[in-house]
């Protein structure tokens, strides 16, 4: 089984108050991977303030993905 494609987005849900520290928002990154034999895998990391989830999306999209491409999920 080898890994085919991961793709990656910033999801923002808007936070009732008060919660979280007020922010009026939360970001979440949430991935995508799909395999050769049809398996999928769904994960997601919450980022508080959503300062960082752009950062933690780019380095997903243009560092993690293109490595592990080709690779077999259940070693990496």
């Amino acid at each position: 089984m080898k890994i085919t494609s991961i793709d990656s987005y910033v999801l923002t849900i808007p936070t009732p108050q008060p919660m979280a520290r007020n922010y009026a928002q939360q970001k979440l990154v949430v991935a995508e991977i799909a395999t050769d034999e049809g398996v999928n895998g769904l994960g997601y990391s919450l980022v508080f303030g959503g300062g960082g989830a752009e950062a933690v999306h780019a380095y997903l999209a243009t560092r993690l993905a293109p490595a592990l491409i080709g690779e077999d999920p259940l070693f990496v």
